[in-house]
């Protein structure tokens, strides 16, 4: 017998023993779901529902993302933009869109070479360089020794059939013959303002501190001009001198009286030997620029805060881990006093064959302006291994810079290390007399040859204090010496080869006596011959090669002030609540 039901009727009479409420919103439902689902009326009003399922409805399904295109890579800067070619020189790329698997050339300066053309070849002569990705906007690389003297630009490639990014006339290899090189120049951190900063309508002195790199004697005196934003007659602020520098060395100049007129942003440009009374390898390079912040004139706190007890990992000297935590005190005395606001963080190693002299401390990583207040703060170190020195600077809530930096040593030694050919890799240990430092080389290879350095604190030109060992490829190297002097001992490791290797560097009470064991041996086989000079003086820290840092800039804080009304009724315009945003300069 067919069932004339509709289907939302039995399905009522099935549950009847469900309670009345519930039966009623069931009802209801259906009744609802009839209709919405294209449900037709019977004769006799009766709701009915069709059995067979609706049809199915279209579904949107959207197109897959586009990839988006990757953009072509762009280099702005290379740093240092030159070096002396008889050792590895390492340099630092900034730019925009690297890639981990960014790949860096040295070109031929004016070789014609299309950077904006995907297709273009790359000219004969181009030296592919190894490389480290460090971010998108940085890369590490090499400059192999012995590279043919001259200018040369700079190329970086990522993805195939995308154009290389690449920066003209980017680094100068310089001979190492003295006679073909001699050159002034500096980094835009060597040009000082004291104090840190600076003012409207209050007189700071501004300067530059000058490297030569090679020469044969010493330069006469030479003159240095100051300006501001830009080089003419009404930007000049005034010429400072440089009494002399000796080969291969620096100097500051002498200092120049500023008082600035207005607040914010402003480039101060150095131009070293306007005058071209020195005759240089490198003419093009005698113009320094750096942007500082000129604040306005704190009423009251003048005094600069003091930064000091610069911490690593609580006070390490060695890491293995490149993730640190960095903590450091601050004081901001006189008064009334501001109090300590900000720090900011400077990493900085020693890039050989650059600068004054064999080498020179060039700031590799550095940090914004941070909370004081929010220690400690993380830090992953540049991921070249070996010694590097920290720095941090502190501001007060007036804006004034601490003089000098709070400062920390510390040594980078991962599990395993790589030197290039002819590159060198440094690290020191402070060692107390009579306790036994030992040090040990494990080349990962049999073709793999580093050699061991230990440097003594007392070494001198006269005073050939070292130790060495320098066997032969695949051999272990391990000097150990109980000294009679405290103080840092520079450990080196040579790259004869390249090399991949672990090193130990351990101190202990005393050294354990052993049969047939020398204190303060050397060991030399083949051919090979040690050298007697350090890589980095064993006394040179960061000292007046600092990092001057910029000014924290000034922000325009909009508080919001309520001003209340009260109505006048009647049919007059009605006077309500309204928000006035008064501006307010945070320092």
């Amino acid at each position: 017998m067919k069932n004339n039901v509709p289907p939302a009727q039995v399905s009522m009479m099935r549950n009847a023993v469900k309670p009345s409420w519930l039966l009623g919103a069931m009802f209801v439902l259906a009744i609802i779901g009839a209709f919405s689902l294209g449900g037709t009326t019977n004769a006799a009003n009766t709701p009915s529902m069709h059995l067979n399922s609706p049809p199915v409805s279209p579904i949107n399904t959207p197109s897959p993302l586009a990839t988006p295109t990757p953009a072509a890579p762009r280099v702005f800067k290379v740093q240092p933009g030159q070096g002396v070619n008889d050792d590895v020189v390492r340099i630092n790329i900034y730019g925009a869109h690297f890639i981990p698997d960014s790949r860096v050339y040295l070109l031929p300066a004016n070789s014609g070479f299309q950077s904006g053309n995907p297709d273009s070849t790359l000219p004969s002569g181009a030296i592919r360089l190894r490389s480290m990705w460090i971010s998108r906007f940085q890369l590490m690389a090499k400059i192999p020794e012995g590279v043919r003297p001259g200018m040369y630009d700079i190329a970086v490639k990522t993805y195939p059939g995308l154009p290389a990014g690449v920066l003209e006339n980017a680094y100068l290899a310089l001979s190492s013959d003295p006679f073909d090189t001699d050159d002034l120049t500096a980094e835009p951190y060597n040009l000082w303002t004291a104090p840190e900063t600076a003012r409207i309508g209050e007189q700071s002195t501004i300067g530059l501190r000058v490297h030569r790199l090679g020469g044969m004697s010493g330069l006469p005196p030479f003159s240095v001009d100051f300006y501001v934003d830009e080089v003419g007659p009404s930007h000049f602020i005034g010429r400072a001198t440089v009494p002399g520098i000796s080969p291969s060395s620096s100097a500051n100049t002498s200092g120049v009286s500023w008082t600035p007129h207005e607040g914010g942003e402003v480039t101060l440009i150095a131009i070293i030997d306007p005058d071209n009374q020195i005759r240089e390898t490198n003419e093009n390079n005698n113009r320094i620029e750096r942007t500082i912040v000129v604040r306005r004139l704190h009423a009251d706190d003048h005094t600069p805060p003091q930064a000091s007890n610069l911490q690593v990992n609580n006070g390490a000297e060695e890491i293995s881990d490149p993730d640190v935590t960095l903590t450091v005190e601050g004081t901001d005395p006189g008064e009334p006093s501001t109090g300590v606001s900000q720090v900011l963080y400077v990493e900085l190693q020693w890039l050989s064959n650059v600068g004054a002299g064999r080498g020179s401390w060039y700031p590799v990583k550095w940090s914004d302006w941070l909370p004081f207040g929010e220690q400690p703060h993380e830090w992953t170190l540049y991921p070249v291994p070996g010694l590097r020195y920290m720095q941090a600077w502190v501001a007060d809530g007036a804006g004034n810079i601490s003089s000098r930096p709070a400062m920390r040593r510390v040594s980078y030694i991962p599990a395993a290390d790589e030197v290039s050919q002819g590159e060198t890799r440094v690290y020191r240990k402070f060692v107390s007399a009579n306790q036994c430092l030992r040090v040990t080389l494990v080349p990962a290879g049999s073709s793999m040859d580093p050699d061991l350095y230990v440097w003594y604190p007392s070494y001198t030109s006269y005073n050939s204090n070292f130790t060495y060992s320098i066997n032969g490829p695949g051999q272990t190297d391990e000097v150990v010496i109980q000294p009679t002097e405290s103080g840092l001992y520079q450990i080196e490791v040579d790259g004869l080869t390249d090399a991949t290797y672990q090193i130990t560097i351990d101190v202990q009470a005393a050294c354990a006596a052993a049969s047939g064991m020398t204190f303060e041996s050397a060991a030399a086989t083949g051919a090979k011959q040690p050298r007697n000079e350090p890589t980095i003086p064993v006394d040179d820290e960061p000292g007046d090669n600092v990092m001057s840092p910029d000014s924290p800039g000034e922000y325009l804080l909009f508080l919001p002030t309520t001003a209340r009304w009260s109505s006048t009724g009647g049919s007059g315009p009605q006077q309500g609540n309204f928000s006035i945003y008064l501006p307010t300069v945070a320092k």
